[in-house]
């Protein structure tokens, strides 16, 4: 699996952060920093997105890109892996060698025991955005793309389960990992700090919707090594 790299440029243009503010966060640790030219993978991309929608809206790097959220990870790592378990379940996501993976890949021996992040979050996935993109036909796709997600998500020692399918960050400045605003809400008063005053949803689909409409090709290229 090779992860498709973006230019600074591209990387302004899908996810909105300026080439300036890039180094600039590049700098400060809120992106990863790497030698040479810098160059930007769908996960970068989605950390970008992220961070940006969130700074804003009032809420800065420094509490989302650097304030630990759960054990393994910052809330804007969390969000951006929560858009790419929506954005890799799409064929158009992947490109190279799909119709290839022999079928004995696709069903891992632990599948009854193991909870799949694309499980959860395509259960919570609209109806109507299946419309969206033009999905094409790849034999047995649903099992194809639990097997490529969980290479990739083993590749970069990333948890296979996200938590909720959205982020909350509440009018008093808590935030919670839900995958319903509404039964959220159904739970509070009205008197609730948590609902008085502006609340930012991250929607992990409209995100994922978001990276590859805006990318325009590929996140990820894939080859089958051949036995010859």
């Amino acid at each position: 699996m090779t992860l498709t790299t973006f230019t600074p440029a591209e990387a302004e243009a899908i996810t909105g952060v300026s080439t300036a503010s890039q180094r600039d966060w590049r700098r400060r640790g809120f992106l990863a920093s790497g030698d040479g030219h810098a160059r930007f993978d769908a996960f970068d991309l989605a950390r970008m997105l992220v961070i940006r929608l969130l700074s804003d809206r009032g809420i800065g790097p420094t509490q989302t890109a650097q304030a630990p959220s759960l054990a393994f990870g910052d809330i804007a790592s969390i969000c951006a892996v929560g858009a790419l378990s929506n954005a890799f379940s799409w064929v158009d996501a992947w490109e190279g060698d799909l119709d290839e993976i022999p079928t004995s890949m696709t069903i891992p021996e632990d599948a009854e025991a193991e909870s799949f992040v694309l499980e959860i979050i395509s259960s919570n996935r609209s109806e109507n955005i299946a419309t969206v993109f033009h999905k094409q036909s790849v034999p047995q796709w649903r099992a194809k793309k639990r097997y490529l997600i969980k290479q990739l998500w083993r590749e970069r020692s990333i948890p296979l389960v996200t938590p909720g399918s959205m982020f909350i960050w509440w009018a008093n400045g808590e935030h919670k990992f839900a995958n319903s605003l509404e039964s959220e809400m159904a739970q509070m008063f009205s008197s609730d700090p948590r609902t008085c005053g502006p609340i930012v949803v991250l929607d992990y689909n409209s995100l994922a919707s978001m990276l590859i409409e805006r990318s325009g090709r590929a996140l990820c290229h894939v080859e089958i090594a051949s036995d010859r």
